[in-house]
C-alpha cells in the first residue's frame, strides 16, 4: 500500500538528482499534457463565454481557497516526509483531509449570500453553491496520489491528471456549446472531479477504513504547523491580488486577471509543483547525508533554473501576441499582464526550488519564512501600486514580494546543505544570459517590415522568432556546459528523457514498492 524507502542503492548525491529529473520527467509530461488539456479547454471556452463567467467561477474558487487554507494540514508532505509510514497513518490522514473538504464545501454553501452581496454579483450565489458541493465530493477522492508521489510511480500519476483534465476538456467544450452560460465551467470542475475520484481508487490499492490513531494525527499535525502557516501566507500572497482585482475594479477585471494569471504562470503552475513532486521523496532519503544533499541540491538547481528561466523568458516574449490571435480581441487586456505576470511567476518558482529541500531534510520553516517575507511584501504595496498602475500594478507587487525573499531563500540552503555561493551564482546566473540572447532574438526580430502586421505573414514570423528564440537559448546553454566544470544541466536533461522514454520505472533502487 504505502512505499518502503530504503538506502541501499544510493550511490551519489548526482546521481539521486538524475534519477528524480527521470521521476520529474514523468510528472512534467502529466503536467504538460494536464496543463494542455485545460488550456485547450480555456481557449475553446473563452471563445464561446465572456470574461464575466471565468470572473464567477473564479470568484468561487478564491472563496473556496480562503476557507481550505484556514483548516489546511499538510498531510500530503507530512506523509511523504516520514521515514516509516504505517497503515494506520494512512487511515488518519483520510479521515482529517475529508473532514477538511466538508468544511469547504460547507463554509462555501453558507456564505455564498455574503459573498455574492460584497462583489455586487448576486448571479454568484448558485455558482458558489455548486462549486462548494464539488468542494465536498472532491474529500471522497483516495489519498493515492500522496502514495504514488511518495513511491516516485509517477507513470499512474501521469494517467490521473491527464485522465481527469481529458474528461473535464470533454464535458466543459459540449456544455459550452449548448449552453453559452458559465455552468459550462461548473459542468466542466463537476466532471473533472468526479473521474479523479474513480481513478483515485482504481490506480492505487488503498481503500479507506474505520481506524483513526490519536497519535498518528498528532505527528502528522506537528510536521504539517508549518505548512498550515505557509498556506495561509501563500493564499495572501497568490489570492490577495485577485481578491484586490475584484474589489477594486470589479468581477470582469477578475475574470481578465485571472485568464493572465492563467497562461502567465505556467511555469509556475508546470515546473514548481513537479520539482517539488519528483525531489522532496529524493532529499528525505538522502536527509542525514549533508555531502550528498549538497551534490543532488547543486545538479537540481542548474536543472530548474534552466528550465525555469527559459520557459518563463518565452513566456513574456512570445505568448502575449499569441494570445490575442487564440482567444480574440476581448482578451487584449489580459495579453498585456502576461509579461509582468511571467516575470512574477518565474521568479516565485526560483524560490520553490528550495521547498522540496526543506521540506524533505525536515526544515519546513524555511519556506514558511519565506512566505511570510513574500506575503508581507505584497501586501505592503499591492493596494498603492494597484492605484498607481492599475491592474498591471498586481503583479509587480507579487513579483517585488519574490525579491524580497531571495536572501531568506539562500539562508536556507545554507543550513540544509554545504553549497557555496558560486555553485549556486552559476546555476542561476547562465541561463539569465541565455534569456538575454531570447530577448536580442525578438528585439532584432522586431525590426523586420511585416513583424507587426495583423496578418497570418505577421503570426508565422512571430512564430518563426520563437523557435529562434528557443534555439539561441539552448546554444548558450550548451556553450556554457562545456567551459563551465560540472554544469550539465542539459546531461540531465537528456538522461531525464532517457529514464521516461527507455520504460524504466523512475527513481527505481531509490524506492521499492510492495
Amino acid at each position: 500500500m504505502e512505499s518502503n524507502v530504503t538506502m541501499s542503492s544510493v550511490q551519489n548525491g548526482r546521481n539521486v538528482g538524475r534519477r528524480a529529473a527521470a521521476g520529474g520527467a514523468w510528472l512534467l509530461g502529466a503536467r504538460l499534457a494536464q496543463q494542455g488539456v485545460l488550456l485547450i479547454q480555456v481557449a475553446v471556452l473563452a471563445r464561446l463565454l465572456d470574461p464575466k463567467a471565468f470572473g464567477l467561477v473564479g470568484l468561487a474558487d478564491l472563496a473556496a481557497q480562503a476557507i481550505g487554507v484556514l483548516v489546511y494540514t499538510g498531510y500530503e508532505f507530512a506523509l511523504v516526509q516520514r521515514p516509516d509510514l504505517e497503515e494506520i497513518d494512512i487511515h488518519t490522514a483520510w479521515w482529517v483531509m475529508l473532514g477538511r473538504y466538508l468544511v469547504i464545501g460547507a463554509g462555501l454553501m453558507l456564505l455564498s449570500g455574503p459573498i455574492s452581496r460584497f462583489y455586487r454579483v448576486p448571479e454568484a450565489t448558485p455558482i458558489l453553491m455548486a462549486i462548494g458541493a464539488i468542494q465536498v465530493m472532491q474529500g471522497l477522492a483516495s489519498p493515492s496520489p500522496i502514495l504514488l508521489r511518495r513511491g516516485m510511480r509517477f507513470r499512474r500519476l501521469f494517467q490521473l491528471d491527464v485522465g481527469s483534465a481529458a474528461v473535464g476538456l470533454a464535458v466543459g467544450v459540449a456544455a459550452a456549446l449548448a449552453l453559452r452560460t458559465v455552468w459550462a465551467l461548473v459542468l466542466a470542475r463537476l466532471a473533472t472531479t468526479l473521474t479523479l475520484i474513480v481513478l483515485s481508487y482504481r490506480l492505487d490499492p488503498y481503500r479507506p477504513r474505520r481506524r483513526f490513531s490519536r497519535s498518528s494525527f498528532r505527528q502528522l499535525s506537528a510536521y504539517g504547523r508549518w505548512m498550515l502557516g505557509s498556506a495561509i501566507l501563500a493564499f495572501v500572497f497568490w489570492q490577495g491580488s485577485n481578491a484586490l482585482a475584484g474589489a477594486m475594479f470589479g468581477v470582469v477585471a477578475l475574470g481578465i486577471y485571472q485568464m493572465a494569471a492563467r497562461f502567465g504562470l505556467l511555469a509556475n503552475s508546470l515546473f514548481a509543483e513537479v520539482f517539488q513532486g519528483a525531489l522532496m521523496p529524493a532529499y528525505a532519503l538522502l536527509q542525514g547525508d549533508e555531502a550528498r544533499v549538497s551534490t543532488a541540491f547543486v545538479s537540481t538547481l542548474g536543472f530548474a533554473a534552466m528550465v525555469l528561466v527559459g520557459i518563463t523568458a518565452l513566456i513574456a516574449l512570445g505568448l502575449p501576441r499569441l494570445l490575442i490571435v487564440v482567444l480574440g480581441e476581448q482578451w487584449a487586456e489580459a495579453a498585456a499582464l502576461v509579461p509582468v505576470v511571467a516575470a512574477a511567476g518565474g521568479m516565485h518558482a526560483m524560490l520553490r526550488t528550495g521547498a522540496p529541500l526543506y521540506l524533505g531534510t525536515g526544515h519546513p520553516r524555511f519556506l514558511f519564512l519565506i512566505d511570510l517575507v513574500q506575503a508581507l511584501t505584497m501586501v505592503v504595496l499591492l493596494y498603492p501600486l494597484g492605484r498607481l498602475l492599475g491592474l498591471v500594478g498586481l503583479p509587480c507587487a507579487i513579483l517585488a514580494g519574490t525579491l524580497c525573499a531571495l536572501p531568506v531563500w539562500w539562508h536556507g540552503v545554507r543550513q540544509a546543505t554545504s553549497c557555496t555561493l558560486q555553485q549556486v551564482s552559476i546555476a542561476l546566473a547562465t541561463p539569465l544570459l541565455g534569456a538575454a540572447a531570447m530577448v536580442g532574438v525578438f528585439s532584432a526580430g522586431a525590426t523586420a517590415r511585416f513583424a507587426h502586421a495583423g496578418s497570418a505573414a505577421g503570426v508565422a514570423w512571430h512564430i518563426v522568432l520563437i523557435v529562434a528564440a528557443v534555439l539561441g537559448y539552448v546554444a548558450v546553454i550548451g556553450l556554457c556546459q562545456r567551459v563551465i566544470p560540472r554544469y550539465a544541466p542539459l546531461v540531465d536533461l537528456r538522461d531525464a528523457l532517457r529514464g521516461m522514454l527507455g520504460g524504466r520505472r523512475p527513481g527505481a533502487g531509490l524506492v521499492q514498492s510492495p
